[in-house]
Order: C-alpha cells, then sequence, then structure tokens
C-alpha cells in the first residue's frame, strides 16, 4: 500500500521535510547538553543510586540503604560515572539518545492512530518546555515516556507480525526486557503490562486476539513487568529495614499521606486538569498550580482537557494500548495527589497531542494551523525558558562548585548536615552530591539536642547561641553544633 501525500507536496518531499525538521529538532536537544547540572533534591538521589551501581557498591541513596526511587533510571545512566565523576554532559548524551528513541516512537504511534497529524503530533512533543525542561535534568521523566512508548510500538509490532523468525523472537525478547524494565524506572510503569493483559483478554473474549499473540505469551510478558514491581517491592522492604535506624519502605511511603477525601481528591483532579492544560498552553510551564477552581485560566486548561478526554475516549475504543493505560496511570496520580509540576502527565505527552488531534477531526483545517501554531509558540517559549531562566541559574550555580568543594572538605564523611533557607537549593544539592550524604534543607530551630551536627549559613548571619564556627567560604560560614573538640 503507497503511503498518503503528506500535504503541500509528494511522499518524497514530505518526508525528506520530517528528517530534516527531526535533525533541527535534535541538533536544538544537543545544544543543551552541558557540563554544568541543573540541579533538582531528586537528581541528587538518582545519581547517588547510579555512581553507587557504577562503583558496583549497591543501592545505596545518600548513604541509606533503602533508596529514594526505584533502580532503573539511575541503571540506565550509571555508565556516565566511568566517565567522569562529574558526569552531566555524558548524562546529556544518553539523554540526546533517549529523545532520537522518543522521536521514532511518538511518530510510529501518531502514524498509527492520526495518520496525516503524526508529523505536526510528534513536533508537538518534540518542543515542549517540560520535555525540554526534563531534558536538561537527571529526572526519569524522560527515560519513561521514551521506554514506555517504545514498548506500545515494539508490542504492536509483535502482535501484526509474523508467526516466526529471528525477528519476532528479537521483538519478544525486546518487549519482555522493557516490560521489566518499565517498572524499575517508575513503578507506575506496571500500568502497561496490566493494560496489555486486560487488552489482549477483551480480544480474546471476543475471539479478536491475534494467532501470532497466544495468550500464554501474553501473560508471560506481563509477568515481566508485573514481578519486576514485586521484586523492587521485597528489595525495598529489606533494604528498609537495614537501614540503621530502620525507615519506611519506598513504595509504603507513597501511600501518605492520605485515605483520599473530598477535599483532596478535588485537589488532585485540579492538579492533573492544570498538569494537562500547562503542557498545551505555550509559555505556562513555570506557573504554580492554580489555587482555587475559580481562576480564569481554570477554565481554559479544563476545556483543554475536556478535548483530550474526547479524543482519548475514542483511542480506547480502537483498542490503543498507550490509552488503555493512561487511565489506571492517572488513577494512580489522582490518589498520590500531590503538585508536581508537570512532571505526573509529562509522560503521557504523545497520548494529549494525540488526543487533541482526534478531538479536532471536524475542523480538519483549522486544527493544523492550530497545531503549526502552537508548536511555533512552543518552541519560541522553550528556547526562551532554556536561555533566560534555567541556562543563567545553572551556570550561576556551576559558578559556586569551587565554594562548596571548599566547605566539604571540612566535613567529616558520615557528618549530618543542614542548610539555613538562605543556602540556595543548588548548593545544598552540591555538598549532597560531593558528600553522597543528605544535605537537611529544614531542620530549625538549630542548634538542638538531635539536630545536625553541622549547619551552611550565609557569613552575613549571626552565629547562633550553642554552635562554634568551623570555616568561612566567602559567602558561606560551616558551623558546629557545641564547643569545637
Amino acid at each position: 500500500m503507497n503511503a498518503s501525500p503528506e500535504p503541500g507536496g509528494s511522499t518524497g518531499r514530505g518526508r525528506t521535510a520530517r528528517l530534516l525538521g527531526l535533525a533541527a529538532v535534535i541538533a536544538l536537544f544537543a545544544m543543551q547538553v552541558s557540563a554544568d547540572w541543573s540541579t533538582t533534591p531528586d537528581s541528587v538521589r538518582y545519581l547517588s543510586i547510579a555512581r553507587r551501581i557504577a562503583a558496583r557498591s549497591g543501592i545505596t541513596d545518600l548513604g541509606n540503604p533503602a533508596p529514594s526511587f526505584p533502580p532503573g533510571y539511575p541503571l540506565l545512566i550509571s555508565p556516565a560515572f566511568l566517565v567522569s565523576d562529574r558526569p552531566f554532559r555524558a548524562i546529556g548524551v544518553i539523554h540526546l539518545a533517549l529523545v532520537a528513541v522518543l522521536a521514532w516512537a511518538t511518530y510510529a504511534w501518531a502514524r498509527r492512530r492520526t495518520r496525516d497529524g503524526a508529523a505536526l503530533v510528534t513536533a508537538f512533543v518534540l518542543v515542549n518546555a517540560s520535555l525540554w525542561l526534563h531534558f536538561r535534568r537527571p529526572l526519569s521523566e524522560l527515560a519513561f515516556m521514551t521506554i514506555a512508548l517504545a514498548l506500545v510500538e515494539l508490542l504492536h509490532r509483535l502482535v501484526q507480525g509474523e508467526p516466526g523468525g529471528l525477528g519476532r523472537a528479537g521483538r519478544i525478547v525486546a518487549c519482555s526486557a522493557l516490560m521489566f524494565f518499565l517498572p524499575l524506572v517508575r513503578e507506575v510503569g506496571v500500568v502497561f503490562p496490566l493494560a496489555f493483559a486486560a487488552l489482549s483478554l477483551i480480544a480474546a473474549w471476543r475471539g479478536r486476539l491475534p494467532a501470532t499473540m497466544p495468550l500464554p505469551l501474553v501473560m508471560a510478558l506481563s509477568l515481566a513487568g508485573v514481578g519486576a514491581l514485586g521484586l523492587f517491592t521485597l528489595y525495598d522492604f529489606w533494604a528498609s529495614h537495614r537501614a540503621e535506624p530502620a525507615s519506611a519502605t519506598h513504595l509504603a511511603s507513597m501511600l501518605e499521606p492520605p485515605v483520599p477525601h473530598a477535599a483532596w481528591a478535588a485537589n488532585a483532579l485540579r492538579y492533573r486538569i492544570d498538569e494537562i492544560g500547562r503542557l498545551v498552553v505555550p509559555g505556562t510551564l513555570r506557573d504554580r498550580a492554580a489555587a482555587g477552581w475559580l481562576q480564569p485560566r481554570v477554565a481554559v486548561y479544563l476545556t483543554v482537557t475536556i478535548l483530550v478526554v474526547l479524543g482519548w475516549s475514542s483511542l480506547v475504543r480502537r483498542g490503543d494500548l498507550l490509552a488503555a493505560a493512561a487511565a489506571p496511570y492517572v488513577a494512580i496520580y489522582l490518589a498520590w495527589g500531590f503538585e508536581s509540576g508537570t512532571r505526573y502527565m509529562l509522560p503521557l505527552l504523545p497520548l494529549i497531542a494525540g488526543s487533541l488531534w482526534l478531538a479536532l477531526e471536524r475542523v480538519p483545517r483549522a486544527r493544523v494551523a492550530l497545531f503549526s501554531t502552537l508548536i511555533a509558540i512552543h518552541l519560541a517559549a522553550s528556547v526562551v525558558d532554556w536561555r533566560t531562566r534555567d541556562l543563567p541559574r545553572t551556570r550561576e550555580c556551576a559558578a559556586t562548585w569551587p565554594v562548596v568543594e571548599s566547605l566539604a572538605r571540612f566535613l567529616p564523611p558520615a557528618a549530618s548536615l543542614s542548610a539555613s533557607a538562605e543556602v540556595p537549593e543548588c548548593v545544598q544539592s552540591m555538598l549532597g552530591f560531593l558528600r553522597d550524604r543528605v544535605t537537611e534543607p529544614l531542620d530549625n530551630p538549630w542548634p538542638r539536642p538531635g539536630s545536625s551536627a553541622f549547619r551552611v549559613e550565609p557569613v552575613s548571619a549571626p552565629v547562633p547561641a550553642g554552635a562554634a564556627p568551623v570555616a568561612e567560604v566567602a559567602p558561606y560560614r560551616l558551623l558546629r553544633r557545641g564547643d569545637p573538640p
């Protein structure tokens, strides 16, 4: 069957234009690869686990045997620590490879589900400011969405492929590996094997399950993902009791705080609507979540979400795996209903873009114009956010490495450390990275019995009673609780 021509040109010219556009976007991502670290508190923990994996010394997290996050993403970036002690450029190169795979997987999925909208849907995803932000940070979102989309596409090819041969065997191995690995990147990834099993069982009940996908194979693939989560749960339980003192397991902590109630559920729903809106509406990445329902932007975001749900429902009716997995995925983040910037909904960005495209199918010319406009504005917003906000902050933080290194030299290896609120978050993160220990940002009042042994404060702050100066490296002072020995 011949491919349908792209609007405005032949199939060949359309393919060339897509390849050139993809190369341009990949080049923009490559320009963001840096030897400097765009710090976040969570990224310190991911880096700590990755460094320990690279050193073959376990999965400890800033000295704690019970990791705060599953080991999939740290394992993915751990080879970077074989290149450098500060492997931020190498991690950027790994992220660049993930973006290339994400572009392929998004286009392949969108080609099947939106046909002539595939190029625009893919471009919408690749120029999104939230994707750019998380590309620059050592966090799991990019890895999770890439592996999830690649799994969806490989499963489709496995179901539709020939019944035998080396190619099919390779796809089975690849799908099994991704099924197993995805919940180890983020535990919520278990919704993909569960959704795959559910769709396959429904197809079998209706007599539509392809002969190339017998139920035993379906169950084996699905159990790979469920088994991975089970293994991490057992490890998490064991590691939490190995810690001194024993700590709560990572998975148990995810059940806190709430038993959901009406106010919590309403807030969680508003947060998810807010996230979807901020992923679609350009220039809103840095906005804080709306404090209540009666704000004008909530009405805009709610309208966007309704359109996305309409498109999503048509994908569910077609048995799309990505759409089917999205339902329990969102349900989990309604129960785990914290405000997260755009981190929770970002992995669904390809689905959000594809669903929005399908929801506007009654106005085909208008949706091409709308998507083209959104892509242009998103690209501009992403470049502006990177160049005017993230890049200056990252460079400013990178300039403080000598100061942080000097402070770290005065600290015993396992000493507890806190920082006052006036110490920038990046300095706290860099101290945690260098020492592979937690830097507590909220240890007030200090000093007091049970508080951290050491404290970093600005030199302009008065020395509190009960503390003794250890070192001064402008603009910070290191204090010790009690009199020096």
